[in-house]
């Protein structure tokens, strides 16, 4: 009988372990993830500057200001959808 606890006992720990083991797998992979993503984010690639002659303050100035599109985490819509219809839910529950 002691021998049935103790491999219970054990397997539960072992799940137990398991489980956190998983746990911190995932959130290493989301911390990844995350810092991956705002390293893409804050660091743009250089431009090259041996293909562009270089410009003084005066030619830059002159000219016109280059638009910038919009970021592609930005998302617009192309048409608008009403919300569904209100569901009851039964009050007797």
């Amino acid at each position: 009988m002691s021998n049935k606890m103790t491999n219970r006992r054990r397997v539960a720990q072992l799940r137990v372990m398991v489980g956190a083991l998983m746990g911190l797998l995932a959130s290493v992979q989301f911390t990844a993830a995350q810092a991956e993503e705002a390293n893409a984010s804050t660091n743009p690639e250089p431009a090259s500057t041996s293909a562009a002659p270089s410009q003084t303050d005066a030619e830059k100035s002159q000219q016109p200001a280059i638009k910038t599109a919009k970021a592609p985490d930005e998302f617009s819509p192309s048409e608008e959808i009403s919300e569904d219809f209100a569901v009851s839910f039964p009050v007797d529950i």
